[in-house]
């Protein structure tokens, strides 16, 4: 697949999660089956530290230990 389109599915996949943490509190404690002791409020904690992750080694240049997944039923 070229570049582009990988980078149009991301786009379309972070505007579906974006529209989906703008929910109501009951919505954001649902929880998310491939993650088992997760709901929807640890799954985006865990991205936005990803994505400040990988914006870090992109500012910096080189490569920084990735921050460590929430433990089990934890806020990330």
């Amino acid at each position: 697949m070229p570049p582009y389109r990988y980078l149009a599915e991301l786009v379309s996949s972070l505007e579906r999660l974006r529209a989906l943490a703008r929910q109501a509190d009951e919505t954001l404690s649902r929880p998310v089956p491939a993650c088992p002791g997760w709901a929807l409020d640890t799954l985006f904690g865990h991205l936005g530290s990803i994505e400040r992750w990988a914006a870090q080694v992109v500012r910096e240049g080189k490569f920084v230990e990735e921050p460590a997944p929430p433990a089990k039923g934890g806020a990330a």
